[in-house]
């Protein structure tokens, strides 16, 4: 479970680097998909974009959650199913807690 959390960890970290130091002016085209960067401070679109510290909050409270439940999960597939859940928000905690610098957008 560990290993799955790391590693959801990693790839989500590895590819906000990715996408920030590409960054163009519109969005990118890698042929079948097209990433744009978009800033959200609060949670799931713009959910409580004024109040960072409560939205941090309640991310705390849910990634705990996640993990008590990954420790019980009775079969694999919940367990590894919930150690992804868990890697994905220790990504945007770790976000909301370090953020990066923000980069001027350079020119295609």
């Amino acid at each position: 479970m560990g290993a799955m959390t790391a590693a959801v960890l990693v790839a989500d970290q590895v590819s906000k680097s990715l996408v920030l130091a590409a960054h163009p002016v519109g969005p990118v085209g890698l042929g079948w998909v097209s990433v744009r960067l978009v800033r959200n401070t609060g949670a799931s679109g713009g959910l409580a974009a004024g109040y960072p510290v409560l939205v941090t909050l309640a991310a705390l409270a849910l990634a705990a959650l996640a993990a008590g439940f990954a420790l019980r999960a009775r079969g694999r597939v919940a367990a590894v199913s919930l150690a992804a859940v868990l890697g994905g928000a220790a990504g945007n905690l770790a976000d909301r807690l370090f953020p990066r610098p923000r980069l001027r957008p350079r020119r295609c």
